[in-house]
């Protein structure tokens, strides 16, 4: 699974964002012990100036986006910890997720997660949900299968509206001009293997 995040032949800029299902959604995204976040500010100041002066030395395409990496990687230390706190998030958009939704790493969860991030800017995200490569108890399998995705993908195409509200409060996440940078997210692993299906928005 971990070839689906590379960019592949593009600019490494293109590299997606894998968040985890269990644990912290990113790896080593708190600072260590010692390091305030004025400290770490300063460290990738000086630490871009030196990538600059390689960059203008060899001219190598890559040093850019690094540096530009390196200031995504600070953004995500501020903005992920409320990204991922879904407490703020009123009964009613559970129900419009499903159940499911309240249980993390879940697809019904992951779906929540990506109206939050698109709602944050972020332009590209992608679903995984594995087990599509059905070959023996094909009705129940499949079944068991749709059930897991109908809500949650419902879900992506509804306004963020209560339901004493006017029908329209915030356009589809799906259906938002966004600007921002790539993530990905991937349900828990189930009891099936094989493919899996990304969901585009």
């Amino acid at each position: 699974m971990s070839r689906l995040w590379g960019n592949a032949f593009l600019p490494s800029r293109y590299q997606g964002v894998r968040f985890r299902s269990g644990g912290g959604p990113v790896l080593y995204l708190a600072d260590p012990p010692g390091i305030d976040r004025g400290t770490r500010r300063r460290l990738l100041d000086t630490v871009a100036q030196l990538n600059r002066i390689r960059h203008e030395t060899f001219g190598d395409p890559e040093i850019d986006p690094r540096i530009a990496q390196y200031e995504m990687a600070y953004r995500m230390q501020a903005s992920l910890p409320h990204l991922m706190d879904l407490s703020d998030e009123p009964a009613h958009t559970f129900e419009l997720h499903g159940p499911d939704s309240r249980k993390p790493g879940t697809y019904a969860a992951n779906c929540l997660l990506a109206r939050r991030l698109a709602e944050r800017g972020v332009r590209f995200i992608q679903l995984y949900h594995r087990g599509w490569d059905q070959h023996f108890d094909l009705p129940r399998d499949i079944s068991l299968q749709c059930k897991g995705v109908d809500q949650g993908s419902a879900a992506k195409w509804s306004p963020r509206s209560s339901p004493d509200s006017s029908p329209h409060v915030s356009k589809p996440y799906a259906m938002r001009e966004l600007e921002g940078t790539s993530g990905r997210l991937r349900a828990k692993p189930g009891a099936y293997e094989s493919t899996s299906t990304p969901v585009p928005l």
